[in-house]
């Protein structure tokens, strides 16, 4: 990455306009950068233009003049410090490959997705190290927490991690995300932090179906709680229990723990809900040989 002395001169551009997206551009304007802002639905772009709103995916909050919201995804990576990518995992390769052409070769470019790529078991940083292979692997990132995107844009407090394998880039990231009622701690394991996001996405369906299919068994609780199967607390500002600030990596642990509890239920036909076709590839790759 280029060395960017005022924090405050960083151009901006996030791609993706669902909830989570909307409300990280959101947390930005309000910080005072101008954000170019990736919207996918034509519809969506005229409501953030005409109404200040994103009634679609995150409705009830007004959106700063200083979001500028286009369907031409060149308008909105092109010449920019810091791209955040707020896409769904299984959209990730094709917005992606989109951006390429128009991506700097200093930029740094964020992941704030949640997942895994069903064919490939790539995360998503593994998707833009594939695709944007002109990128140092230093210039990739990941932002990513137990997040809703609903209270970030209620400023209620929320914490996160920013991962990177290059200490300069994941305190870049910190800087420019921070804000008191987001808090934003660094880490250097931007696949554990993948992680530990993708289990906090599923991670209350697992919990649920884990109580309900104990027979009387004392309740596991929070899976990696103290005294779950052995295993330490998963606290940390990932999400799931995979990152810790000083011990980096322990998303792998994570990642067995709930392999051993949940894979012969899954096996069994059991369903999740909505966690499940996601929490079947998180067991399939719980030790993430890629990306």
């Amino acid at each position: 990455m280029k060395q960017i002395d005022d924090i405050q001169s960083t151009r901006i551009g996030v791609v993706g306009a669902g909830s989570w997206g909307t409300a990280l551009a959101k947390l930005l304007a309000e910080k005072g950068f101008g954000i170019d802002f990736w919207v996918f639905e034509p519809e969506v772009k005229e409501q953030i233009e005409t109404f200040r709103e994103n009634k679609v995916f995150l409705p009830g909050f007004s959106l700063p003049d200083s979001i500028r919201p286009s369907n031409d995804i060149e308008i909105v990576v092109r010449d920019k410090d810091l791209i955040l990518v707020v896409v769904p995992s299984h959209c990730m390769r094709s917005v992606v490959i989109d951006m390429k052409p128009f991506v700097s070769r200093d930029a740094v470019v964020v992941s704030a997705s949640k997942g895994i790529e069903n064919k490939t078991h790539l995360t998503m940083t593994g998707i833009l190290a594939e695709i944007l292979d002109f990128l140092p692997p230093d210039n990739l990132a990941v932002l990513s927490g137990p997040s809703f995107a609903k209270e970030v844009a209620a400023r209620i407090p929320t914490v996160v991690a920013a991962a990177s394998v290059s200490d300069q880039v994941a305190r870049f990231v910190q800087a420019v995300f921070a804000c008191p009622t987001f808090r934003v701690y660094v880490n250097h394991d931007p696949v554990g932090t993948q992680i530990g996001g993708g289990h906090e996405k599923c991670a209350g369906h697992c919990r649920r179906h884990l109580r309900r299919n104990e027979h009387g068994a004392e309740s596991p609780g929070r899976p990696g709680s103290p005294g779950a199967d052995g295993n330490e607390s998963f606290r940390h500002p990932a999400g799931g229990g995979s990152v810790d600030p000083v011990r980096p990596g322990r998303g792998r642990r994570s990642a067995a723990y709930l392999h051993r509890r949940l894979e012969p239920q899954l096996h069994g036909g059991v369903q999740i809900g909505q966690g499940k076709n996601w929490m079947t590839l998180f067991l399939k790759c719980a030790w993430w040989p890629k990306g």
